[in-house]
């Protein structure tokens, strides 16, 4: 079964079953999270103060981390990056981008990780890498320069390539998930005065209150 604490994890790790994504055959992609840094500060924390042991990584080329981040910061996919090949990395980039515009690095969170079950090779792999054709070696050809292309815009300051149906999609998407933050937060902040008017007698809400209260809960 997968390991679900650091603990279990390190288990893993030493003996062999398992290791930082892809280091064995790609180390750029994981290298900047500095993985010996990581594990003595996660194998040094209490649950209770794992954000006492954040650390920054700067961004490197290739770099492939899984990030968390705020839906509206997420910039759009490319979407010429399809199936197998640099679209993890490519996708990266352009949050380092976006991260570098506004003075921030990567953050490292101790403790915390995602356990990546391995697979076989899928044929949109076998289509690039997975052949010695002249088929493979022109999807090989084509994609190297798709990246090319995709870099000299982001150094450019453009942005990534997507259909105007993404990017009314997405509009959706984030403009829902805002009207639904607010919400939350409205009903917590409302259940919050009601609780405590529940256990403070000198407390009592108004009708203007009460109405809203009951919108919210209905």
């Amino acid at each position: 079964s997968s390991p679900r604490t650091i603990s279990e994890l390190r288990h893993c790790v030493d003996n062999g079953q398992a290791e930082g994504f892809h280091l064995s055959h790609f180390a750029r992609g994981h290298g900047p999270t500095r993985f010996d840094e990581f594990w003595a500060r996660s194998l040094g924390a209490g649950s209770d103060d794992l954000w006492k042991h954040v650390y920054d990584v700067p961004y490197e080329k290739c770099f492939e981390p899984y990030v968390a981040m705020a839906l509206d910061s997420v910039p759009l996919y490319d979407e010429r990056f399809q199936g197998y090949g640099l679209n993890k990395v490519s996708h990266v980039a352009s949050i380092a981008q976006t991260q570098t515009n506004n003075g921030r690095d990567f953050l490292v969170l101790p403790g915390v990780f995602l356990v990546a079950p391995a697979h076989e090779r899928s044929e949109s792999w076998s289509q690039i890498y997975g052949s010695t054709s002249d088929e493979a070696k022109f999807n090989k050809l084509w994609l190297k320069g798709l990246y090319r292309n995709f870099c000299s815009r982001l150094e450019e300051g453009e942005g990534p390539i997507v259909s105007s149906r993404t990017m009314k999609l997405d509009s959706y998407v984030v403009s829902n998930a805002k009207k639904l933050t607010r919400k939350a937060e409205g009903e917590a902040k409302t259940q919050g005065k009601m609780q405590l008017a529940a256990s403070d007698p000198l407390l009592v809400l108004s009708k203007e209150e009460q109405w809203s209260a009951l919108v919210h809960v209905t």
